[in-house]
C-alpha cells in the first residue's frame, strides 16, 4: 500500500519474518523494521502482537515525517522518535478530550 507523508508517497509493507530483507545500504541496526527515505519506503516484520506491531508502524511514519519537514537532525535520532510513537495514543486521547483535533 502506499501512504501519504507531507505530500510524498511512501510504500509502506508489512511483511512476514521469514521474507523481510533489511536494507544494508542504510547503515541501520536491524530491528525488524526500516525508514527509507531516499528510496521511500517503510517496511516492518509482521508482529504477533498487535501493539508491538502499531507502535513500530508509528515509529517508522515518525521518521519519515521528520525526513519530509526537513527535520534531517531529528531523523536519526531514535529517542526522540519512539517517544512520539509510544506517546501518540496519549496525545491523540488528550486531544480529543479537549477538541483539539
Amino acid at each position: 500500500m502506499q501512504i501519504d507523508i507531507l505530500g510524498t508517497r511512501y510504500d509502506f509493507i508489512i511483511t512476514p519474518k521469514s521474507q523481510y530483507i533489511p536494507p544494508d545500504d542504510l547503515g541501520v541496526v536491524d530491528s525488524g523494521a526500516f525508514c527509507d527515505p531516499f528510496n521511500k519506503k517503510i517496511a516492518i516484520i509482521e508482529e504477533d502482537n498487535k501493539l508491538d506491531q502499531q507502535r513500530l508502524m508509528r515509529h517508522e511514519i515518525t521518521h519519515a515525517f521528520f525526513f519530509e519537514s526537513g527535520f534531517l537532525k531529528h531523523y536519526d535520532d531514535e529517542d526522540i522518535t519512539d517517544w512520539f510513537a509510544v506517546q501518540f495514543p496519549k496525545l491523540i486521547k488528550v486531544f480529543e478530550e479537549i477538541g483539539a483535533i
